[in-house]
């Protein structure tokens, strides 16, 4: 299967009118939101890495959380995400994970100290990391079966390593 880069997105939406792109994701709650942007704000945001302030989006996120931004990445194969997405929240129910209480505080306003206290990790800072913690997880290689999750593992530090 060919892999659609920024380009190929942009001139299949361009061949086709497409006036506006609805980009989907999941808040920090795990709650599926949208928004809709135009072809010209979607360009800014593969060609120049333009982000979109998460709260100026109705129910993205908390106050304190306010600073999150949303980057649309073409190469998210939504079909995996999902995917993994589902595995967890079962893995949770099947599991009986415990919901923890919201942190209503700004966790960047926390002490290092404070949040170990209150167990807030940080996630992965850059995509290389994010390969790593993912290379080591259990659920990821269950969700995907073991080819897929190679293959995805190896496109991912492909992308990296361009």
């Amino acid at each position: 299967m060919a892999r659609l880069g920024k380009k190929d997105v942009l001139r299949i939406a361009k061949q086709k009118k497409v006036k506006f792109v609805r980009l989907w994701f999941t808040d920090i709650l795990g709650f599926l939101k949208s928004f809709a942007i135009t072809i010209r704000e979607l360009e800014g945001a593969l060609e120049e890495g333009r982000g979109f302030d998460g709260s100026s989006i109705v129910g993205f996120v908390r106050i304190d959380e306010s600073d999150m931004v949303a980057m649309p990445d073409p190469a998210c194969n939504p079909h995996l995400a999902f995917t993994v997405m589902v595995a967890a929240g079962l893995e949770g129910i099947m599991k009986k994970y415990p919901l923890r209480d919201p942190i209503e505080r700004n966790v960047y306003e926390m002490t290092q100290e404070e949040r170990k206290k209150n167990k807030i990790n940080s996630l992965p800072g850059n995509l290389y990391e994010a390969i790593q913690v993912t290379e080591e997880s259990q659920l990821v290689r269950q969700a995907l079966g073991e080819d897929l999750f190679y293959k995805f593992i190896g496109n991912k530090k492909i992308e990296w390593d361009r």
